[in-house]
């Protein structure tokens, strides 16, 4: 996987990612795992339609419904070590999540509230091999799960 230099704001245009197998963690435990024919559309958005968001997600063929919003928006990407992260910062949210607490330390606050529904994600990130998209995850609180998606 690439190595980035992290907490550097990114824009992000335009992605397409096709991923054919998932992995789902709780707990850090493996409970699910298959194929996928989902295809997953990143776009930012013009800032003269909305107030927060910059970056929409939306999964076509979403065969993880059932714990995995088919849609969700974003105000910002940045980097990390190894990876894109596609995320809200609020300084109130009905989540207490440790991310929330870290990342204002590198980077401001993207919001100044945030409520988030039972299956939508937290944050997407990326992870890249020579510049190309190979790994994509969702971080899902409620519960607290991990659903990774592989080429």
């Amino acid at each position: 996987m690439d190595q980035l230099t992290p907490f550097q704001v990114f824009m992000l245009e335009r992605l397409d990612f096709s991923p054919n197998k998932y992995e789902i963690y709780q707990g850090g435990q493996l409970i699910d795992s298959g194929h996928t024919s989902m295809s997953i559309s990143v776009r930012a958005i013009d800032k003269t339609m909305v107030a927060n968001d910059n970056i929409v997600v939306n999964i076509m063929n979403n065969n993880l419904s059932y714990i995995l919003d088919s849609s969700s928006s974003y105000d910002m990407v940045m980097t990390l070590h190894d990876r894109f992260i596609a995320l809200i910062l609020p300084q109130q949210s009905n989540i207490n999540d440790i991310m929330f607490q870290t990342f204002p330390m590198m980077v401001q606050y993207t919001r100044s509230y945030k409520r988030f529904a039972d299956k939508e994600p937290l944050c997407m990130s990326m992870f890249t091999n020579n510049g190309n998209v190979e790994k994509m995850s969702f971080k899902v609180y409620s519960p607290e799960t991990l659903i990774e998606l592989f080429i």
